[in-house]
């Protein structure tokens, strides 16, 4: 294949990936994607970009059910896929933000959880040793405390940063039982580590969590023992790498991908072009 047609072929791959993951068949999708700047940039994915696109695309239809959320009377249905990581506040802001736009949409969430510092140990590792610039990062963290603010968030101030991936493998099999217990999972765990500062590395304390959302310990124990898990994660990398996404968090609602704690505005903005009926 000659280089001119390389890179069309390249295009049109992820053009029919974003589609197949956010453009249910009533969805218009003539829409560019646009891309804002990368808050939180992540390690690239591993292998994924030598997926083939049939194959990502024939799995995608039994990986993750969308999570409805917000109250579903007369809402124009919308489709959201969500990279994130329990690690990241801006995932933490990201969410919060998207939960608000249950009030217009009758929302599908897909979330994708996508592991960003695989290499920190389960015990934590100090944040000065992230590598930020001082000065960077008081920035951030001035900038956080604002978003943070705006969505009456609490964050505990935190010494360490730790390993999510068992974290994210819990996430993955409690969608298993059902939009109640994930979804209370899922905000404990985002405010466990940033308002409460506890290591969300730590079994013991991710069992506390399963117990208290409600998940049987059946599917706790399953989580880090069934390979099925290990491979939707590796899976979320891989269409990650097709689409271009090395930040999170990050959205993809029509045909628009939006990376970072956007402003909610921006996500009704992307729905509206998305969504056939806005609010």
């Amino acid at each position: 294949m000659q280089k001119g047609q390389s890179i069309r072929h390249s295009i049109a791959v992820r053009e029919n990936l974003r589609e197949s993951l956010l453009a249910p068949p009533e969805f218009p999708s003539p829409i560019r994607t646009r891309q804002t700047t990368h808050i939180r940039e992540c390690s690239p994915p591993p292998g994924g970009e030598s997926l083939r696109f049939l194959e990502v695309s024939k799995e995608m239809q039994d990986v993750i059910p969308g999570r409805r959320r917000g109250n579903m009377m007369k809402k124009p249905e919308l489709a959201v896929t969500v990279f994130s990581d329990y690690i990241c506040p801006f995932c933490y802001i990201g969410d919060r933000r998207l939960s608000r736009m249950g009030e217009h949409y009758d929302l599908r969430v897909d979330h994708r959880f996508f592991e960003i510092r695989p290499d920190t140990p389960s015990e934590g590792m100090p944040i000065s040793e992230l590598g930020y610039p001082p000065e960077q990062w008081r920035k951030m963290m001035e900038h956080l405390s604002r978003m943070a603010g705006e969505e009456n968030i609490s964050l505990a101030e935190r010494e360490i940063t730790t390993n999510s991936h068992k974290a994210l493998l819990l996430a993955e099999a409690a969608k298993e039982e059902g939009t109640e217990v994930f979804c209370t999972l899922n905000e404990k765990l985002f405010a466990t580590f940033f308002g409460e500062g506890r290591n969300i590395g730590d079994e013991s304390v991710l069992r506390g969590l399963a117990e208290d959302a409600g998940m049987s310990p059946d599917i706790v124990s399953r989580a880090w023992s069934d390979p099925s898990y290990e491979e939707k994660l590796s899976m979320n990398q891989a269409v990650a790498a097709q689409l271009g996404i090395t930040g999170v968090p990050s959205f993809l609602i029509g045909n628009r991908i939006l990376v970072g704690a956007v402003p909610t505005e921006t996500l009704l903005e992307a729905a509206r072009e998305a969504s056939p009926s806005p609010p």
